[in-house]
């Protein structure tokens, strides 16, 4: 009787691992994918934080905020964050930076979009008037 189950069950194993070892690939996938998109994320967050810093000094414009986040961004992306684009909105009293673009994707068709946005007060020296 043994050895009648141990036929009936031949090639099961080929079987599990023709299942199995497709949704194990695209598991793994999916977690490097993840990484891929935090990475982009931070990359993002750090090219907002240069151009912020750039852009708000008391001197600063949007234009030089401009030139600073393009070198950031291809300082820190190391191609990670695909069309990057950073829109900088400089007012009297606020910097606002928006810092966008999509994460690399191993994935095909999934495409996760990036969006970080830094805002800041822009820098103005007021003299001591000596009171308090």
């Amino acid at each position: 009787m043994e050895q009648r189950q141990r036929r009936l069950d031949r090639g099961s194993v080929s079987v599990e691992w023709a299942i199995a070892a497709p949704v194990a690939f695209f598991l793994l996938m999916l977690v490097v994918q993840v990484g891929l998109w935090a990475h982009a994320t931070h990359t993002a967050q750090s090219a907002a934080g240069t151009t912020l810093t750039e852009a708000r000094t008391e001197t600063g414009s949007a234009a030089a905020g401009s030139q600073a986040a393009e070198t950031a961004i291809a300082q820190y992306s190391g191609g990670s964050l695909v069309d990057p684009a950073a829109e900088i909105a400089r007012g009297t009293e606020t910097v606002t930076v928006t810092v966008t673009g999509t994460a690399k994707s191993l994935i095909p068709g999934l495409a996760l979009p990036v969006t970080v946005t830094a805002t800041g007060p822009v820098e103005a020296f007021k003299p001591d008037t000596g009171g308090e």
